[in-house]
């Protein structure tokens, strides 16, 4: 269907967003991150970060795609010549293409990485180097959107694809039903009782997992203790009530966020 570029400087959340995104939507949207990429190359320890950078967009150059995903690749892209490269790859896969560029200023990035774990962390230095090198998309020559920090906490993903002016601006009968698919899981208020718990401890055992196989990034020790929170909170809920796929992802994204924050 398309590629879409999400770009900004380091400690801009756009992990975060990008997770969000993809719970929201996960028989849609096939992600992954120059971060990803470069953790699985670590054992090319010959390779320099620009050599990596090209095995990066080569990889995506002979993949495999579907007609019926979209295609959502983070990195920073703050240069031109990098999104460039991206959007050549598209049109010669016949994919649409759109870049969307989350807003965020350089103190607020240094504050965020700071946060970080140590081998995480980018430094200062580099994301004012990045700051200032930064060139912003400009519809004029490409397919983009700005968001701000408060906009991107929320934004759907139809929304920026309405925004982009890719596909249809509201979702057809065929996505809609792709989309909500996992929404289906019948609802049911039950008392406390065995088989509604062994029912919530599979269903975020299942959610976790397929979080994490789709985002890398993603902590296994740290959204395994989200997923015990978040079982003990439904716990002390009166009524229990079994939620279904994507809200369990949702929630326990909002709690993963929350420990990393």
């Amino acid at each position: 269907m398309s590629l879409i570029l999400l770009m900004g400087i380091p400690g801009a959340g756009k992990s975060s967003l990008r997770r969000r995104l993809c719970s929201a939507h996960p028989d849609l949207i096939e992600s992954t991150s120059f971060d990803d990429f470069r953790r699985q190359m670590r054992s090319a320890v010959d390779l320099s970060a620009r050599e990596i950078r090209k095995s990066f967009e080569r990889e995506f150059q002979i993949c495999a795609i579907s007609r019926q995903k979209f295609y959502l690749i983070e990195d920073i892209f703050h240069l031109k010549s990098m999104r460039r490269k991206f959007r050549k790859i598209a049109k010669n896969r016949l994919l649409e293409f759109g870049v969307v560029f989350l807003e965020c200023t350089s103190s607020e990035a240094i504050r965020r990485d700071s946060r970080r774990r140590s081998d995480e962390r980018q430094g200062e230095t580099t994301i004012l180097r990045i700051f200032e090198a930064l060139e912003v998309p400009e519809n004029s020559e490409e397919k983009s959107i700005i968001l701000g920090q408060e906009e991107a906490k929320n934004i759907d993903f139809w929304e920026i694809l309405r925004r982009l002016g890719i596909g249809n601006e509201t979702p057809s009968e065929e996505n809609s039903e792709l989309a909500n698919k996992s929404d289906k899981f019948p609802k049911k208020n039950l008392t406390p009782s065995e088989s509604s718990l062994e029912q919530i401890d599979v269903s975020t055992r299942r959610c976790v997992s397929e979080l994490i196989q789709n985002d890398r990034s993603i902590d296994g020790r740290r959204m395994a203790l989200a997923r015990k929170i978040l079982i003990d909170n439904l716990k002390k809920r009166p009524d229990i009530e079994i939620l279904s796929n994507c809200n369990l992802k949702r929630e326990l994204i909002c709690i993963y966020e929350k420990m990393d924050a």
